[in-house]
């Protein structure tokens, strides 16, 4: 990735570290908007975002790209976590909800393990822009599947 886009191993964590930025301002900024709109129109926007995004991401050409691209995908996916949190727990038997709460709070590392082992069999054959395109479709296809418009 860096010796395609020309930029150091530094500059690329730089980059990469945008998306951490976004999700932290992502949530604190969409998670309190969801409380006034409503969780899911927010959830559905967030969810369509990061897809999109990473999709985006793949699309890049340059370390300017790069950033602007992880950072707002961050803010798509920082977005929806607040959101699927509160809707589950919104919805879940009150004598489950803390087990609910927890599970879901592991499919976030769980997420990065399967993208880990799931870019060791891509970025080989395919490069990286692989990884993008692969992790930015789906949560198009949930989007696209949940059969919600957006609002």
């Amino acid at each position: 990735m860096a010796a395609t886009l020309n930029i150091s191993a530094p500059a690329l964590g730089v980059a990469l570290s945008a998306t951490l930025l976004g999700l932290m301002i992502g949530a604190v900024t969409l998670g309190t908007y969801s409380d006034r709109i409503g969780r899911k129109p927010i959830l559905v926007m967030a969810t369509a975002a990061f897809g999109a995004l990473t999709i985006a991401t793949g699309l890049v050409q340059s370390w300017d790209q790069l950033i602007a691209m992880r950072f707002l995908a961050g803010v798509g996916l920082g977005g929806a976590m607040p959101s699927f949190a509160a809707l589950a727990s919104d919805y879940a038997p009150r004598n489950k909800r803390a087990l609910l709460a927890s599970l879901l709070w592991t499919g976030f590392p769980l997420g990065g393990v399967v993208g880990g082992l799931l870019a060791s069999r891509l970025i080989q054959p395919f490069r990286w822009r692989a990884m993008f395109y692969v992790g930015g479709a789906v949560p198009l296809l949930i989007f696209v599947q949940s059969g919600t418009q957006l609002p």
